[in-house]
């Protein structure tokens, strides 16, 4: 699971340039203006992101997520 949402993470930053996951609204609150948030141009930066995944995750049955 780790692997496949860190593909997903990574098309988005790399091939799609674009955050739709929306981590920009996150990164936010570390600015103390919106103004210095809009200088450090996100959706620019966001494109050379890394990104580091970790999942804890309990699966009951595979049918949960997979179609039938």
């Amino acid at each position: 699971m780790e692997t496949k949402i860190k593909e997903y993470l990574y098309k988005t930053a790399k091939a799609y340039k674009t955050d739709i996951s929306g981590f920009g609204n996150n990164a936010l609150n570390k600015f103390t203006t919106i103004n210095e948030f809009e200088k450090y141009k996100w959706p620019d930066n966001y494109q050379n992101s890394f990104f580091n995944v970790e999942c804890d995750v309990s699966i009951k049955s595979g049918y949960l997520i997979t179609e039938i």
